[in-house]
């Protein structure tokens, strides 16, 4: 088995929930959020964060407050 090294692999993306733009239509053609049109938006790390309970909130205050 071959393995490739963290380095040498190329970028991978995963969706995070961060911006959903549909319109009506796709909604009521396909029943769902995705379309025949699905585009991704980057956004890089550095200027993301997850807020799923207080601490998280609080972390992004921090960081918000140091900018």
């Amino acid at each position: 088995m071959r393995v490739t090294r963290r380095q040498d692999a190329r970028p991978a993306y995963s969706r995070d929930g961060t911006v959903y733009a549909f319109t009506r239509a796709t909604l009521e053609k396909f029943g769902g959020i995705y379309g025949d049109d699905c585009r991704p938006l980057l956004i890089d790390s550095r200027e993301s964060l997850s807020i799923d309970t207080q601490d998280d909130w609080d972390e992004a205050e921090r960081v918000l407050a140091a900018r």
